[in-house]
């Protein structure tokens, strides 16, 4: 077999299998993959450090809403209001430059509006109790009026 032949099954075997990736929702492209395939060229690609996944679960019957404020290693923050439908899920990606998640309140939706509830959680802080790579799921449970919001770190 000429060497141009086997080039060209291995190139549209590569595009077969990325073709069936992106239509099973993967990635179609990993950068490591690029660098390794172009004989170690950079290509202009960033490596990402990693990331904190953040994770917010409803168990309660009603729509809730968690508001976290995250700080970054240059200062920067982002709010997240993060309204999660009953039995739902939502969930968010920080670059791993986080410093702090700070909960600042969070609510369930009632007949007359939204009802705050208490959510006396202390702040994660890089290398104290958040790591890059981790998730932070947060869990509304219970029911009107108890519903209550529980941290965990995974």
């Amino acid at each position: 077999m000429k060497r141009r032949d086997l080039g060209t099954k291995l190139f549209l075997l590569m595009l077969l299998g990325a073709a069936s990736a992106a239509v099973h929702g993967c990635g179609v492209l990993n950068p490591s993959l690029v660098s390794t395939l172009t004989l170690g060229t950079q290509g202009g690609t960033i490596e990402a450090k990693g990331n904190v996944v953040i994770l917010v679960m409803n168990t309660s019957s009603v729509t809730t809403q968690a508001n976290i404020r995250v700080t970054r290693d240059d200062g920067g923050q982002v709010t997240l209001n993060i309204a999660v439908p009953a039995f739902g899920h939502r969930t968010f990606t920080q670059e791993c430059e986080v410093q702090q998640i700070e909960f600042v309140e969070a609510s369930f939706a009632d007949v007359d509006g939204a009802v705050q509830i208490p959510f006396s959680v202390s702040p994660l802080v890089s290398g104290v109790n958040l790591d890059c790579g981790d998730v932070v799921a947060i869990t509304m449970i219970g029911n009107p009026p108890n519903v209550a919001p529980q941290v965990a770190v995974y």
